[in-house]
């Protein structure tokens, strides 16, 4: 979720803009196409889902499972990355 955001506010016609010292331009979130929106609501999911199952696996209490599974939704793209670079032999869901 978070790198979707970030991408279409750092887009190419924003620095653009900056580089030209024209005035800012803002993007709003309507300015995202609607599949965009959809990738990075499925990986996001899907962030949340790995994190709910390997904290499961690794016994934490339900509290720090939902506080988890939260971050790793607003940082899906990012988790996924730690997750199978770092995680992914000790807990596979």
């Amino acid at each position: 979720m978070i790198e979707l955001l970030l991408s279409s506010a750092l887009g190419e016609e924003s620095i653009e803009s900056r580089l030209d010292g024209g005035g800012e331009t803002k993007t709003t979130i309507t300015d995202i196409s609607p599949v965009a929106w959809a990738i990075s609501i499925a990986l996001s999911a899907l962030a949340a889902y790995v994190s709910w199952t390997c904290n499961t696996k690794r016994l934490i209490p339900p509290v720090m499972k939902v506080v988890y599974a939260f971050f790793a939704f607003i940082f899906g793209g990012l988790y996924l990355l730690m997750y199978f670079f770092m995680t992914s032999g000790y807990c596979c869901p």
